[in-house]
C-alpha cells in the first residue's frame, strides 16, 4: 500500500521528515525515499530499497545531506518514489499512494504527446512518474491534479513539493487518508485545554457525515493567541504526529487538494468541519484563522466518500485516526460486539499480534473471559511477514517471529482473534503450533467478513488473483461439484440483480461465476457451509467471521462512505 509524509516548516525540517515517514514503515516493505527544497529550489532526493533492512538504518548516516525546510518522504511498496520533474510548472517531486490499473494505457498516451519516461520498476513505467507527467498536462497544478483524478482507473493521494510549498491532494473518493497536523511555538496544542474526550466522543456518535460548508475565499489573519504555526505537515497515518510535537488538525476530503506553505499569507481553504479533527470542531473560524491561513485551497473536497474499510481491520496504526475515527477504538468494538454476541464455552482469549490485539481486548470484556498472550512476537530480527515476495519464505518468516507459550496454550479452550483471513496458509500453520503446544480447542474469530474479491484499489496483500484467497478456491470447488452432479449453477445474470452493481457473469479460472450474494450474505445456508469448509481445511475447533453490518457498526461511518469491495464488491467504480 505505502504511506507519505510531508513537511512545511519556518526552521530546517531534515529530521521531523526523517522520524515522520519512519513511522509510516508498517504502510510498506520494498521502498523508501526523501526529499527537500532549500531556498534556492535545489532538491536533494535519496531512495534505498529497505526489503532487508529498516527506513532508519538506510537514511540515518545522509541525514545531514537535507537541507530546507520544506520536504516529502514515503515508504513504499511499489515504484522508487519521490520522483523528481521540470516542467513549464517548474521543477517538484512528487510521491504517491495508491493503485494505477490503466498504467499502460495512461503510458502509451503520454508517449503518443511525446512525452519520455526514465523510470522502470519491475519492467514496467514507474506509477509515480506517470502521474507526475500527467499532472504537467494541466496549465497549473490545480488542473494537472484534476486531470490525474479523471483519468486514473484505481486510486492515487499525493504529495508535491515545489518552491511554493507542499501540494496535499487525496483520492478522489478518498480511499486512502491524508491527515493534517499543526505544530506551534509555544506546544503542539492549538486548542485550549478542555475535554477532548467528550467532543470525540461526540464525534463518533455522528451517523451521518456533516453536508460540505462553503469555501472559504476571504483574507484570514493569525491568531497568536494560542502560539505561532511553526509548521504543517501531512501525513497518510495521524500516528506520526504525537512525538514531533504535532497536533492532528484534520483530513483532507475526496478529491481536496491544498497548497502549504510557511508564510500566512496565502487564502483560507475550504477544510469544512466535516474534515476537521473532532478535537477542533465547534471552534470559532477566527480560532482557525492561524494554521488554516497557511493553507490555500486549490481542487474542493467532492460530495462521495468510500475510505477503505480495511485500514481500521489490518492496515492502520492502533493510534491512528481515519476521518476522526481511532483504529485501536474500532477494533476495540469490533471484538467486544463478537464476544456478547458469541456463545462458545472458552476459557481464555488471544491474538495474533499485532492487529489482532485490539481486537481480543474487546472480546475478552465482551465476552468475559481473560485475554492472555498465548503467542508473543518476536520482532527484533525478523521483518515483517509479507515482505518476501517467495511464498515458501513468507510463511518461514511468519512462523519464526511467532512465539507460542505453552504453559498459557496448555489445556485451554482458546479463543483466538485476528484481523483476517486471505490465502490461509499462516493462520492453519498457527493453529497447527497451538495444538502441538497443549492447546484443547482453537476457535477462530476473524474481526472482518471473508475476503471474496481482490482489491483493485490499493496494493494491501500481495494476491495477484481471486484464486489466492481461500474463499475463492472453495467456491471455485463448490462450482465444480454442483456442476459434476448436474446440478444448475444459478448465475448474477438468471437471478436478476440482487447485488445491484456487478456484471452478471464473471470468469473465474475458465468458469462462470455464481451468484456471489449467496456467498456474501452470512444468514445463507451457502455462506455457511463456505466457513464450515474453511474450518475443516484449517483444522479450528469453531470459526466466525465478523458481517458487514458489524465492522459499519464498529467504524462509525455510514455504509456509502466506505469502501467495502473486497467483502462484497460494492463501491463506486472509476
Amino acid at each position: 500500500m505505502g504511506g507519505f509524509f510531508g513537511i512545511v516548516s519556518k526552521a530546517p525540517c531534515a529530521n521531523t521528515l526523517f522520524y515522520g515517514t519512519d513511522y509510516h514503515s508498517h504502510m510498506g516493505t520494498k521502498r523508501a525515499g526523501l526529499a527537500t527544497m532549500n531556498e534556492q529550489g535545489i532538491i536533494k532526493r535519496t531512495i534505498h530499497r529497505i526489503e532487508n533492512s529498516y527506513f532508519r538504518n538506510k537514511f540515518e548516516d545522509e541525514l545531514h545531506e537535507f537541507t530546507g525546510n520544506k520536504g516529502i518522504g514515503v515508504i513504499s511498496d511499489n515504484d522508487p518514489q519521490p520522483i523528481v520533474l521540470r516542467s513549464h510548472l517548474g521543477t517538484f517531486a512528487i510521491v504517491t499512494v495508491g493503485k494505477i490499473n490503466n498504467l499502460e494505457e495512461l503510458g502509451n498516451e503520454l508517449i503518443s504527446k511525446g512525452i519520455n519516461f526514465s523510470e522502470l520498476s519491475s519492467g514496467q513505467i514507474n506509477p509515480t512518474e506517470v502521474v507526475g507527467h500527467l499532472i504537467t498536462l494541466g496549465q497549473t497544478f490545480a488542473e494537472g491534479i484534476q486531470l490525474v483524478q479523471e483519468k486514473i482507473m484505481g486510486s492515487c493521494s499525493m504529495l508535491i513539493l515545489t518552491p511554493e510549498g507542499i501540494i496535499a491532494a487525496r483520492d478522489r473518493y478518498g480511499r486512502t487518508p491524508v491527515v493534517i497536523g499543526i505544530r506551534r511555538k509555544n506546544g503542539h496544542s492549538p486548542v485550549e485545554s478542555g475535554d477532548s474526550k467528550a467532543s470525540s466522543e461526540a464525534f463518533l456518535a455522528e451517523s451521518e457525515p456533516a453536508e460540505p460548508a462553503a469555501f472559504a475565499e476571504t483574507e484570514s489573519t493569525p491568531n497568536t493567541d494560542s502560539g505561532e504555526i511553526t509548521a504543517i505537515a501531512f501525513a497518510s497515518e495521524s500516528c506520526s504526529f504525537p512525538n514531533l510535537d504535532f497536533q492532528l488538525a484534520g483530513f483532507l476530503g475526496p478529491g481536496e487538494a491544498v497548497l502549504a506553505r510557511a508564510s500566512s499569507s496565502c487564502r483560507a481553504t475550504s477544510l469544512d468541519e466535516k474534515y476537521q479533527s473532532a478535537e477542533l470542531q465547534g471552534i470559532s473560524s477566527e480560532e482557525y484563522a492561524g494554521w488554516r491561513g497557511s493553507l490555500k485551497m486549490l481542487l474542493p473536497p467532492r460530495q462521495k466518500l468510500q475510505i477503505c474499510s480495511f485500514l481500521w481491520v489490518y492496515y492502520g496504526f492502533p493510534t491512528s485516526a481515519y476521518e476522526g475515527i481511532n483504529v485501536e477504538e474500532v477494533r476495540f468494538r469490533n471484538g467486544m460486539k463478537m464476544g456478547r454476541e458469541d456463545d462458545v464455552e472458552v476459557d481464555t482469549v488471544c491474538s495474533i499480534p499485532d492487529s489482532g490485539t485490539g481486537m481480543a481486548m474487546g472480546y475478552a470484556v465482551g465476552k468475559g473471559v481473560p485475554y492472555r498472550q498465548a503467542v508473543a512476537k518476536y520482532t527484533p530480527t525478523w521483518p515483517r511477514s509479507f515482505m518476501p515476495t517467495d511464498m515458501e519464505r513468507r510463511a518461514l518468516v511468519a512462523r519464526m517471529k511467532l512465539l507460542p507459550n505453552t504453559d498459557v496454550l496448555k489445556g485451554a479452550r482458546l479463543v483466538c482473534c485476528d484481523d483476517s483471513i486471505v490465502r490461509g496458509t499462516q493462520m492453519k500453520k498457527n493453529a497447527d503450533v497451538f495444538f502441538r503446544n497443549g492447546a484443547k480447542e482453537i476457535h477462530v474469530r476473524i474481526s472482518c467478513p471473508p475476503l471474496l474479491y481482490k482489491c483493485p484499489y490499493l496494493n494491501f496483500t500481495t494476491t495477484r488473483t481471486h484464486m489466492e484467497l481461500i474463499t475463492r478456491r472453495y467456491i471455485h470447488a463448490r462450482m465444480q461439484e454442483l456442476q459434476l452432479a448436474g446440478q444448475e449453477v444459478q448465475t448474477q445474470g438468471e437471478s436478476g440483480s440482487a447485488s445491484g452493481n456487478r456484471s452478471s457473469i464473471v470468469s473465474v479460472s475458465g468458469c462462470q461465476e455464481p451468484d456471489m450474494c449467496r456467498f456474501i450474505d452470512h444468514t445463507t445456508p451457502e455462506y455457511r457451509r463456505m466457513v464450515e469448509s474453511i474450518r475443516k481445511e484449517m483444522n479450528f475447533t469453531s470459526l466466525k467471521f465478523n458481517n458487514i453490518e458489524g465492522l459499519i457498526s464498529s467504524i462509525g461511518l455510514p455504509k456509502e462512505s466506505l469502501c467495502t469491495y473486497c467483502f462484497d464488491g460494492s463501491g463506486c467504480r472509476d
